[in-house]
């Protein structure tokens, strides 16, 4: 696991009160909070994430990375449409969405 991925864990943590520190509004940084915590299983997929992509591109294995950038990206509006129209879990659902694909 990546050193900086644990190193940043404590923004993501403690986003709320550190936006209201800066003056944002209160119902900003709260939703702005309870994002950042549905999105730390994203943060820590981002260190085995890159490597692999950087591995694959000085492979020449781009096409890989298109079919698979393309499934993803069908995966996340699925279930985006799902997890924020059908269920109603709004921008939790959307964040959901995110750390699937």
């Amino acid at each position: 696991m990546d050193r900086f991925t644990l190193l940043l864990l404590p923004i993501y943590v403690f986003a709320t009160p550190v936006l209201k520190l800066f003056g944002q509004l209160d119902d900003v940084g709260e939703m702005s909070g309870v994002v950042a915590i549905w999105l730390i299983p994203l943060h820590f997929s981002f260190a085995f994430q890159f490597p692999l992509q950087r591995f694959l591109q000085s492979q020449l294995k781009t096409r890989v990375l298109a079919y698979v950038s393309f499934c993803a990206l069908g995966v996340n509006v699925l279930t985006s449409w799902v997890f924020v129209n059908v269920l109603d879990w709004r921008v939790i659902g959307a964040s959901l969405a995110l750390d699937i694909s």
